[in-house]
């Protein structure tokens, strides 16, 4: 087994996709102003409110969390007040990202310390930069009164050679037109390179920053076959444009370490290299495989609540079956990431609901929700495919679950209209009661057994294997898995 996939498990430390809350669009009434000095790795923001019913927020909040980083408003120096006559505004703190003004407020400035947090898994999901490119991410750097429920033109001053990528409306060069803080990044720097790719009407940028062990092409190579291969499984593409971005971290760290957030159709991925050169693609499949379904499961969706066991565990789940149905790992490779969220799965302690599992995520519940989420998957898909003899699998359920609460559909919450689908097929209907709302211990002996599959070691070190001699039936449930798929396939060659 590669030593990519036997350190899957580390996702939960190392490799977290998270997601922001997406918020409604107004009408453009905030300027801002964004200035990057060179060498320098301090913001300063200056805005003003177009519309004087906005001038009356007395309460300024910056975002103080987000996902497992904390203290992040600690960031935010010399904050400023102004009326509509450029007089100052004084203000009382309340807490460290907390203000109230004594008065209307037309215009403000602050700075923010945009350096690089001492967790570096942090460059995934907070604004930073460096001395050579940055990622900024507008829903910690504006304040929550400016950002919720506004459109915003946002200009940048940047240091003589560098340049803005993003998805956000363009109004000229360095000036944007966003009206979606929670999903808006902006990759900013001089030393990136830009791959498009195009699949029917979908068109994907992917930006490439700094040194990596791969060709640009490459990722570009990538990106597009597992959005042929999503489309396929998942009856089409959501969404016209996405972007991603590959940035290598910007502080040295470990080897093979990596980590990722998806906000609306925006990707981005921070990695260090990989110790061997033969395990580049390998990884790097597996990053797109995980992070591309996401523009799916959960940001095409409608829906609102914590579900991290399913948007996290099935989506490692169907990336890890599109690997092998691309011919990129072996099914054996397969097994053995099933055996060893199971080995997982078994060494938790206190035991709780999948849901409430889920709830604890950023509480070192990471692993747990990852691996139980990715054997609910796993035995969610067998079980399909057994009751339907091989006509439906996880992919149906997708599918199902897309038609219900796609972005047209009202907005619902996200557990139980899953739940919803899942106990009306009755496939599926005791998987959720016993695993996902219920704490019963995840038995598989059921599911390898239909699959021809055993356990040759044991319960508390797994060692899962396909049988010599298969029936009929368990040919072909193997097959709809992919088994035996990947000898049709060359592996990924430069």
């Amino acid at each position: 087994m590669s030593t990519l996939l036997k350190t899957i498990f580390v996702f939960a430390l190392f490799q977290i996709a998270v997601f922001s809350l997406q918020a409604p669009v107004m009408a453009q009434d905030v300027e801002i102003k964004i200035i990057v000095e060179s060498g320098s790795t301090i913001l300063k923001v200056e805005g003003e409110f177009r519309q004087r019913k906005f001038e009356n927020n007395k309460y300024w909040r910056f975002v103080d969390s987000y996902a497992d980083v904390k203290h992040i408003a600690a960031r935010v120096k010399d904050l400023r007040l102004f009326d509509s006559f450029g007089s100052s505004v004084k203000f009382r703190k309340l807490a460290n990202n907390e203000y109230v003004a004594v008065g209307s407020v037309r215009k403000f400035s602050y700075k923010i310390d945009a350096g690089v947090l001492a967790d570096i898994n942090s460059t995934a999901h907070v604004s930073w930069l460096s001395e050579s490119v940055g990622l900024l991410m507008l829903n910690d750097l504006l304040p929550v009164s400016v950002s919720v429920k506004r459109k915003v033109k946002i200009r940048f001053l940047l240091p003589t050679g560098w340049r803005i990528s993003t998805r956000e409306r363009k109004l000229d060069s360095i000036t944007f037109s966003v009206g979606d803080m929670g999903n808006a990044i902006f990759l900013v720097g001089k030393d990136w390179r830009e791959e498009t790719i195009r699949v029917g009407s979908t068109e994907m940028k992917v930006f490439v920053a700094g040194a990596h062990q791969f060709e640009d092409a490459d990722a570009g190579k990538i990106a597009r076959s597992i959005l042929r291969e999503y489309k396929r499984v998942l009856g089409g593409i959501p969404f016209a444009r996405s972007r991603v971005f590959l940035v290598p971290f910007p502080r040295k760290v470990g080897f093979g370490r990596w980590r990722a957030e998806t906000r609306g159709t925006n990707i981005a991925i921070l990695s260090s290299p990989m110790a061997f050169k033969s395990q580049v693609i390998q990884r790097l499949h597996e990053q797109m495989r995980h992070e591309i379904f996401h523009l799916w499961i959960p940001k095409s969706l409608n829906l609102r609540g914590d579900y991290a066991w399913f948007y996290e565990g099935f989506a490692i789940y169907q990336a890890l079956k599109t690997g092998v149905w691309l011919g990129q790992i072996r099914f054996e490779d397969f097994l053995g990431t099933i055996g060893q969220a199971y080995n997982l799965s078994n060494r938790s302690g206190r035991k709780f609901s999948l849901i409430d599992t889920s709830k604890r995520r950023w509480n070192g519940s990471n692993s747990a929700v990852y691996a139980k989420g990715l054997l609910v998957a796993f035995l969610v898909d067998i079980s399909m495919l057994r009751k339907s003899r091989g006509k439906k699998d996880i992919s149906s359920l997708f599918r199902a679950i897309y038609r219900k609460h796609n972005k047209k559909m009202p907005e619902r919450e996200a557990n139980e209209s899953i739940l919803n689908v899942l106990r009306k097929n009755g496939a599926t209907k005791r998987i959720a009661e016993g695993y996902i709302e219920g704490s019963e211990k995840i038995d598989l002996s059921y599911a390898l057994m239909s699959i021809g599959a055993e356990n040759i070691g044991s319960l508390s070190v797994p060692r899962l294997q396909i049988k010599v001699k298969l029936t009929r039936r368990e040919k072909a449930l193997l097959k709809k898995l992919g088994y035996n798929r990947w000898r049709k396939y060359l592996r990924y060659q430069r």
